[in-house]
């Protein structure tokens, strides 16, 4: 017998918000006084859906811990003070909002820096939504491995049978998928061809609509 539904767990760049532009700007702004011009392609392959101290190892390797620690900051600054007017995307917030009043758990699981994720939730308003915020690199490992959602399953007292996580990247779908939890793949970034075949059980276009029974019904 299937599980009743406890908590929610949505990932947030691309998942929440749709920051991708902008943070495709702000790393070519920061990587262009480094002689590289970073292409869109770039971007998507070497860059989406990691997390910050690989991404400067790899494109950076000259710079010392504290100079890419400091690089960093500056691109993640860069990107705050362009994002001043984020909205989330349309349906997130009712879901959320319906999901707390039924006593449902809600959650947000990112590779975001603290910094990021806490800016992006008080400018969109879903601050007052969410019981409890992951940060990768808060934990034993960042997605793509398991460690942020078995986290949050354990600080929340949920088992990953009464879960569900909303992922919109095959890195964040991976680490979900590892820890047990049914997962909604959402096509903000990636077709769904792609997030289906990278373990999720349903691909939604947006959560416009959608109501706490859709969500549990992945459950089956």
């Amino acid at each position: 017998m299937t599980k009743p539904l406890k908590a929610l767990l949505f990932d947030l760049d691309g998942t929440l918000v749709h920051t991708d532009p902008l943070h495709f700007a702000a790393w070519r702004a920061a990587l262009a006084p480094h002689g590289i011009g970073l292409s869109q392609e770039a971007y998507e392959a070497r860059i989406w859906g990691r997390h910050n101290p690989e991404i400067v190892r790899d494109w950076l390797p000259h710079l010392d811990a504290d100079e890419g620690v400091a690089f960093a900051d500056a691109k993640e600054a860069a990107f705050r003070a362009a994002a001043e007017s984020l909205e989330p995307l349309p349906g997130a917030a009712g879901l959320m909002s319906e999901a707390r009043a039924a006593g449902v758990s809600v959650a947000v699981v990112t590779n975001a820096p603290r910094p990021n994720a806490e800016f992006m939730l008080e400018a969109t308003g879903l601050v007052s939504l969410v019981d409890r915020l992951t940060i990768g690199e808060e934990c034993v490992a960042p997605k793509p491995d398991a460690a942020p959602y078995r986290e949050t399953l354990d600080v929340l007292g949920v088992g990953a049978s009464e879960a569900i996580a909303f992922e919109d990247s095959p890195s964040g779908l991976r680490s979900a998928v590892a820890a047990g939890l049914a997962v909604v793949g959402m096509t903000t970034t990636q077709p769904a061809v792609d997030l289906l075949a990278a373990g999720a059980q349903v691909a939604w276009g947006s959560f416009a609509g959608r109501r706490v029974q859709d969500a549990a019904g992945v459950l089956g």
